[in-house]
């Protein structure tokens, strides 16, 4: 008998911690995340190419991906400082623009403050919106990139999906587990339910960033 009140209560804790992790997953957000998504050194080497700020024979060419992966809008008010990068003193921007969008509405806006020195700001950001950015850049090295932005600490550069693979064999080990180990039918529901509510958002994550990161450029 008290082995069964101990599973009750267990099922009782799963389901609780489920709904609050589900509940923090699909709260309301705002977040901005970037990806390097072509680099090609010394593209002028075979000649001298012209560009809107002169002309260089050591070109190198930059695209950058910004999406809005939260679930909220970014207006242009939102940013108490815009996407600024900075590329190393001795490099010289050459040309640069917003070369696709993910909606034609999203205008990108460019101030520059010095040779090696942009800040960028889009218009209106909807969640699940990008933008790619180009840059032609001559005596290139290194560049950061930084911004603030209301609600936002810092907006985030992308590495790779393997962030998702954690959780992904928790749930599986839990599922697993709780199969083998329990005889209770009740923790057949128990699982589904913990699977749509912390799976679900997370493979829609999951399913967003290889859809915008690495199947489309």
């Amino acid at each position: 008998m008290g082995f069964d009140v101990l599973e009750y209560l267990l099922v009782f804790v799963v389901g609780v911690a489920s709904a609050l992790i589900a509940n923090m997953m699909t709260r309301k957000k705002k977040g901005i995340i970037y990806r390097e998504i072509l680099w090609a050194p010394q593209v002028g080497c075979g000649g001298g190419l012209s560009f809107k700020r002169g002309d260089s024979t050591n070109v190198h060419l930059l695209r950058i991906k910004f999406i809005n992966d939260g679930n909220v809008d970014i207006s242009k008010d939102d940013f108490q400082k815009p996407i600024t990068f900075q590329f190393n003193s001795q490099a010289k921007i050459l040309d640069m623009s917003a070369i696709h969008r993910s909606s034609k509405s999203i205008q990108v806006y460019f101030d520059l403050k010095n040779d090696s020195n942009v800040r960028v700001t889009p218009d209106f950001f909807r969640p699940r919106e990008w933008f790619i950015l180009e840059f032609f850049v001559s005596e290139y090295e290194n560049y950061n990139v930084y911004s603030r932005i209301k609600g936002i600490e810092d907006i985030k550069k992308y590495k790779s999906l393997k962030s998702f693979h954690i959780p992904f064999i928790g749930i599986f080990l839990f599922t697993v587990s709780a199969l083998i180990f329990s005889s209770m039918k009740l923790w057949f529901f128990v699982i589904i339910f913990a699977l749509v509510l912390i799976g679900y958002p997370l493979f829609q994550d999951y399913h967003f960033y290889r859809k915008y990161f690495h199947e489309s450029k």
